[in-house]
């Protein structure tokens, strides 16, 4: 074996040992540099590995390189402005911890390393500004362009900003009209992810949304039990439909754990996410507990992703590692430049 190749199992069992991940599973291209070192690159957010290759002093041996595409979406030729990839975080039903999902999904991609965005598209009940610590109205650009409020490393928008009492009472229509204007009229930077948390179930204004917006892929959140994954269902057949890629399922709430005895408890059972993504051959990309600390975090607006601390933070880590790493493998919009998303 020689020299490079024994910096590729050292650095592979590393890898290994501190995320679980195995670079052989990954889409990650190698090569060798002039110096005899290493060059990886990815097309996911790979901060994670340059921190563990520094903690291990690889640092100098190895060059990791990023570069992030944009994804093909189910409009040809559409795009929302200085977004790469807009990926749709949803469910078929309420309750199932969706808003929580987003705000710590965006969280931890842009631990990673990741430029990224989140639109808040919940508008019966906005709880991104709260989940994110978020105050403040936004200030508008010289054209009447609202400037996303920033938290965290996440660029955020929400309807929530802008009517900070009282609920929508619009129709459907007006409301799904609304907010593509929003979408239209947000000075995003440029991002690589932006996360949409749209409204719960596959209704109008979820349907109106999933159709106009250009979307790289989505993530679907469930509970376990039956009675949410029969809802979840009910979203991943509306993505199908439209053609829009799932990236994967995330399952909230799978165990609670005893603080006592640490005995994993499967409250709403064990075995309803896996059935549902056997089912569509849809990737799990992760399993979160029904835990105090992430309320607990949501409500201070400090989401659990954030803290370094928690063991918490690396679940999180590796869903957002392994849904940017599968992202990475779908097919590249090569379009140079896009016209705006569609506001009809």
């Amino acid at each position: 074996m020689d020299k490079l190749e024994q910096l590729i199992k050292h650095l592979q069992d590393i890898i290994f040992k501190a995320s679980e991940f195995d670079l052989k599973d990954l889409p990650i291209q190698f090569y060798q540099n002039d110096d005899k070192g290493l060059i990886l690159k990815t097309g996911f957010p790979n901060q994670w590995f340059r921190e563990i290759t520094l903690q291990h002093a690889l640092d100098s041996q190895i060059d990791w390189q990023t570069h992030i595409n944009a994804h093909l979406t189910q409009l040809p030729g559409y795009g929302i402005r200085n977004i790469k990839n807009a990926i749709a975080i949803a469910s078929g039903k309420g309750g199932v911890g969706k808003s929580t999902v987003s705000t710590n999904l965006a969280c931890a991609t842009a631990n990673l390393g990741a430029n990224v965005g989140l639109l808040d598209a919940d508008i019966y009940g906005p709880s991104i500004p709260t989940m994110m610590g978020i105050s403040d109205q936004p200030a508008c650009t010289e054209d009447n362009r609202y400037i996303p409020l920033n938290n965290h490393a996440v660029h955020c928008m929400s309807m929530g900003f802008l009517q900070s009492e009282g609920p929508f009472i619009w129709r459907g229509p007006m409301l799904a009209k609304a907010l593509m204007e929003m979408i239209n009229q947000t000075a995003w930077p440029e991002l690589d992810y932006l996360f949409i948390d749209l409204p719960p179930g596959t209704g109008d204004i979820p349907l109106s949304l999933t159709q106009k917006i250009p979307l790289s892929g989505a993530v679907i959140v469930t509970t376990p039990q039956t009675i949410a994954t029969l809802d979840a269902e009910k979203a991943i057949q509306m993505f199908i439909k439209l053609n829009i890629p799932i990236i994967g399922i995330i399952s909230n709430m799978a165990w609670h754990e005893c603080k006592n005895c640490h005995h994993h408890s499967y409250i709403f059972g064990d075995t309803g996410t896996k059935q549902l993504a056997n089912k569509y051959q849809i990737p799990v990309l992760g399993e979160l507990p029904l835990d105090d600390s992430i309320r607990q975090h949501g409500d201070e607006g400090q989401p659990v992703a954030i803290d370094a601390s928690s063991e918490l933070s690396v679940i999180w880590k590796k869903i957002a590692l392994k849904m940017t790493a599968l992202l990475s493998k779908q097919p590249i919009n090569r379009t140079s430049k896009l016209p705006p998303v569609r506001a009809e």
